[in-house]
C-alpha cells in the first residue's frame, strides 16, 4: 500500500509541477516575438476565463450543498432520526460532496484530476484498513440508532451484560448495572448479537421455583402458594398466576409460580414473594429445602 501511495503521489507531483511546467516554458520560447505579446494576451484571457468559472462553480456548489443539507436534515427531524446521527450525515453529506465539488473546479481550472482521484482513493482505503474495527462499530451504531431495538432508559441484555442504557453513541453503547457499574458495549457486537429489551413490552412473566419434600399435601401447596400471591396487590390478575410442578425426584418435588406483573415492579414484587413464603411456610404445616 505504501508503494501505491508513493507512486499516486508522484503522479500528482508531474501533473501538478515540473515537467509539464517546463514543457509549456520551452513552447513559450519558441514563439516569435511579434506574436508573443498576443499570446501572452489570449492566454491570461484563458486563464482568467478559467478562474472565473472555477469560482462561480465553486460558490454555486457551495450553495447547493448547503441547500442539499438543510432538505435531508428536514427530512431525517421529520422522521425524528436521533440528533447525533444527523449531525454526523450532515458532515458526511457535506464532505462527500466538496469533495466532488474540488474535483470539478481542479478540473476546471485545466489539471488533470485522475492523480487528485487516485490520491483520494488511496487515503480512503488507508484510513477504512486502519479503522476497520473503529468502523464496523460506528455502522453497529448508525443501524440501532435508525432501527432502535431499544432506547435510552431501557433495561437489556447483550453481550452477556445486563444493565439500564444510558447512552446510544456512534460507537458504543453505554449501560449502568444493578450494581452501578458503567460498561461500555462496542456497537458493532451489539447490533449483530443478541439483544434482550425487557422494556420494550409494558408486562412480564414472573417466575420463581421452590423445592419441597417428597410426599406433603399438593392441594396444601397450591393453597399457599395462590395466597402468597393474592397477597400481593401488584401482581396482576390477567393474565391469571399458575402452580405447577415442574419435576419430582425421590426426595423432592419442584414448584414453579409464574405470574405477570409490570416490568417497572419486577425486583420489588419477586423479592416480596420471597419474604412471604419464608415468613409463612410453616403455618401451612408445609417444609422448604
Amino acid at each position: 500500500m505504501f508503494t501505491f501511495l508513493q507512486t499516486t503521489a508522484s503522479a500528482a507531483a508531474d501533473s501538478l509541477s515540473g515537467r509539464s511546467f517546463m514543457d509549456k516554458i520551452e513552447k513559450w520560447t519558441q514563439v516569435p516575438q511579434d506574436q508573443l505579446w498576443s499570446k501572452l494576451f489570449l492566454a491570461a484571457m484563458d486563464v482568467a476565463g478559467k478562474i472565473i468559472l472555477a469560482l462561480i462553480v465553486f460558490y454555486a456548489g457551495r450553495w447547493i450543498i448547503k441547500k442539499l443539507n438543510a432538505i435531508v436534515n428536514k427530512i431525517m427531524t421529520r422522521r425524528r432520526v436521533d440528533p447525533s446521527l444527523r449531525s454526523f450525515l450532515n458532515s458526511v453529506i457535506s464532505i462527500a460532496l466538496t469533495i466532488i465539488l474540488v474535483i470539478m473546479v481542479i478540473g476546471i481550472l485545466g489539471f488533470s484530476t485522475t492523480s487528485f482521484v487516485a490520491i483520494f482513493a488511496s487515503a480512503g482505503l488507508a484510513v477504512g484498513v486502519a479503522l476497520s474495527g473503529t468502523l464496523q462499530n460506528f455502522a453497529g451504531g448508525v443501524m440501532l440508532l435508525i432501527f432502535r431495538p431499544f432506547r435510552v432508559g431501557d433495561y437489556i441484555e447483550a453481550q452477556g451484560r445486563g444493565g439500564t442504557v444510558k447512552a446510544i453513541q456512534l460507537t458504543s453503547t453505554v449501560i449502568n448495572t444493578v450494581d452501578n457499574k458503567t460498561i461500555y458495549l462496542p456497537n458493532g457486537a451489539v447490533f449483530t448479537g443478541v439483544i434482550n429489551n425487557y422494556t420494550i413490552e409494558p408486562t412480564r412473566r414472573i417466575e420463581w421455583t421452590y423445592s419441597l419434600p417428597y410426599g406433603q399435601d399438593y392441594e396444601v401447596v397450591k393453597k399457599f402458594f395462590g395466597d402468597m400471591v393474592a397477597q400481593d396487590n401488584k401482581i396482576l390478575s390477567n393474565p391469571k398466576y399458575e402452580i405447577n410442578i415442574s419435576t419430582v425426584t425421590g426426595g423432592a418435588i419442584t414448584v414453579v409460580v409464574w405470574a405477570w406483573v409490570n416490568h417497572n415492579d419486577y425486583s420489588s414484587i419477586f423479592y416480596a414473594m420471597n419474604e412471604r413464603v419464608y415468613e409463612n411456610y410453616k403455618k401451612y404445616n408445609l417444609e422448604l429445602k
